[in-house]
């Protein structure tokens, strides 16, 4: 008998509103996806996309994530 163990991690980030991201990896250097969070609807995509779309801040741009959530807050079981 064989047993086989896929070890998976999760980071979570969340802001002190609503949003947030997660991404989950198989080992600690490979990204198996990430998404957009809001409440506990994931938007998910490529987590090279959701990096350099999102998380890049270097150049002082703040993304702009309204129509996004906007989109999200329709599934939701949420009230706000």
């Amino acid at each position: 008998m064989f047993a086989i163990f896929i070890l998976k991690y999760a980071i979570r980030v969340t802001t002190d509103g609503n949003d947030g991201w997660i991404e989950i990896f198989n080992e600690p250097s490979e990204s198996l996806g990430a998404a957009r969070t809001y409440f506990e609807v994931m938007s998910w995509r490529e987590p090279e996309t959701l990096r350099k779309n999102y998380l890049d801040l270097s150049e002082g741009k703040y993304q702009n994530f309204e129509a996004e959530i906007e989109e999200m807050e329709k599934y939701t079981l949420w009230d706000e």
